[in-house]
């Protein structure tokens, strides 16, 4: 009988201390509700901490990573997302954990996690409109992210491909450099071609007038020639007449008797 009534005892106290325990899980958990609405989150993340190291029940893990997305902790929160995940196998809380955990994927830039997760919390609920409109924007900004690295990548090998080209033209400058100038230029080339050739063309032309006035003086007759020869005589006599003349002006010609 007092082995019963011993037995008895040590029940009470351990269903006392069970129904303390949770009653303390549940009085972090209220606490941290009321530092949370009034913004106070470090308070409340401190407190939803507490409240799962108890009892590590799907609310206490959700409302931690809540609190911690406030604070801008998204690596942390995250952690604690995933968490409640596990903790639940209720379908509305691993949708609303989904919904939370795709929302800091979305800040972190990590577009296909978040993206991954709206459509996992959609199999969960289908009906949830925020979830859909927010995979929407994941989609659009994993998209605008890939063109821009695109463009980056374009824009990368095009200065690339610049700089190639400028060290080629600056090598083959230098090839030039050293090269000796046997080579002439086809533009001076043609020019002194044509200089010589007009040159030529000159000389043929002067031969072929020096050429035409011995034909035109062997063609003449002896007498035509001295004929000539007497007029210019005369011209030449004329013209030293008109010389003498003007030298002396006052000069009278001798009368012939």
């Amino acid at each position: 009988m007092k082995k019963f009534f011993q037995l008895l005892i040590l029940a009470k106290c351990l269903l006392s201390s069970i129904l303390c325990l949770g009653q303390t899980a549940h009085s972090h958990l209220l606490n941290g509700d009321d530092f949370y609405i009034s913004n106070d989150y470090e308070a409340a993340q401190k407190q939803y901490l507490a409240a799962s190291n108890i009892e590590p029940e799907f609310q206490s893990i959700f409302n931690q990573g809540n609190s911690l997305y406030q604070l801008q902790k998204f690596e942390e929160a995250a952690e604690a997302y995933q968490n409640a995940i596990n903790s639940t196998i209720l379908g509305s809380e691993k949708s609303k954990a989904h919904y939370n955990l795709g929302n800091v994927m979305l800040e972190l830039k990590q577009y296909d996690k978040a993206i991954s997760n709206y459509k996992k919390g959609l199999r969960e609920n289908p009906r949830d409109k925020k979830m859909r409109e927010n995979l929407m924007i994941a989609k659009h900004r994993k998209k605008e992210m890939e063109d821009q690295k695109q463009d980056q990548e374009q824009e990368q090998d095009q200065e690339q491909e610049q700089e190639q080209n400028q060290e080629d033209n600056k090598d083959q400058k230098q090839e030039n450099q050293d090269q000796p100038s046997n080579e002439t230029d086809p533009n001076e080339e043609n020019s002194q071609d044509q200089s010589q050739e007009n040159q030529d063309q000159s000389e043929q032309d002067s031969k072929q007038q020096e050429s035409n006035g011995k034909d035109k003086l062997q063609g003449l007759s002896k007498r035509d020639i001295e004929r000539l020869l007497e007029i210019a005589k005369k011209e030449e006599g004329k013209v030293l007449e008109k010389m003498r003349l003007r030298k002396n002006p006052n000069n009278k010609p001798d009368k012939d008797w």
